[in-house]
């Protein structure tokens, strides 16, 4: 089906085309007004965001520099090797949180800058709440104490806000109330609070995945409550590197991000190795 506004009198097209020919400056203005009424069809038949992630995934794969990655970075990755070798020992999934206290306790005599757990550590999450569990969430929240380098999940959800937020100033950005950036959310799911007591900070897992399912964007600052939190890389970024609220919110007001708030991610390649039982394999 034609656009409405594409519903053009032929005729009086014609005469206009015709009278513009006759004119010495007639050709330029008419390929620009043809130009201009090509690029409005390909609107009005979303031709350009068929294209749009096609295009964008060219120019990763082609233009992408493997070696510019952070080889800093390292993940710890929860795999089948892992859930074997604790239910050996008759620890089974979902595991008690006094495991993450042992795991993290080991990253931070490695001295990591900052250690993100991208895992739901609320009442109803990873290693979630039963009788007679209190200590070992005592456990993992005295390691997270120890370490002083901890960032912690938390998902937002859609929906009416009631204008609160639950989260104290060092878990959000400090972006002025006219910043048109981040979705607004209505509701948050938080680590328990003794966990909130104690770590360095917070961010959301919230991610834009695509309809092919491949997330090429992200959000750097999500709403909520009248509050921008913050993306969970970008709460590790400023952990790691020490910012300040001021050098944090400069970083995003100054991150080229589009109209919705979105970082576009420039993949760098497959990703590096991983460590299992003695060998390493590549992550495919």
């Amino acid at each position: 089906m034609v656009p409405s506004f594409l519903n053009l009198d032929m005729t009086g097209l014609r005469k206009l085309s015709s009278t513009m020919l006759e004119s010495r400056h007639g050709l330029p203005v008419l390929a620009g007004i043809l130009s201009g009424f090509i690029v409005c069809i390909l609107i009005a038949t979303h031709f350009v965001s068929m294209i749009d992630r096609p295009a964008m995934d060219f120019m990763v794969r082609h233009s992408s520099h493997p070696g510019r990655a952070d080889t800093s970075v390292v993940i710890t990755a929860i795999d089948q090797h892992s859930l074997d070798l604790l239910a050996q020992q008759n620890v089974r999934w979902p595991w008690p949180r006094d495991v993450y206290a042992m795991v993290l306790d080991y990253l931070g005599q490695s001295r990591a800058k900052a250690i993100l757990f991208d895992l739901d550590f609320s009442a109803g999450g990873a290693g979630r709440r039963a009788v007679g569990e209190s200590e070992s969430d005592c456990s993992l929240a005295g390691a997270i104490e120890r370490n002083g380098r901890v960032v912690l999940a938390s998902t937002l959800i859609k929906g009416t806000s009631d204008g609160s937020t639950g989260l104290e100033g060092r878990f959000t950005v400090a972006l002025s109330a006219q910043n048109s950036q981040g979705r607004n959310y209505g509701s948050i799911v938080l680590p328990l609070p003794e966990f909130c007591a104690v770590t360095r900070g917070i961010g959301v897992r919230n991610c834009k995945v695509d309809a092919d399912g491949v997330i090429r964007r992200v959000p750097l600052v999500l709403r909520y409550g009248g509050a921008f939190v913050p993306q969970l890389a970008l709460a590790g970024f400023a952990v790691g590197n020490n910012l300040s609220e001021s050098e944090l919110a400069s970083f995003v007001e100054s991150a080229p991000m589009d109209r919705r708030g979105d970082y576009r991610i420039n993949w760098y390649g497959k990703g590096g190795p991983v460590v299992s039982s003695g060998t390493i394999r590549s992550v495919p």
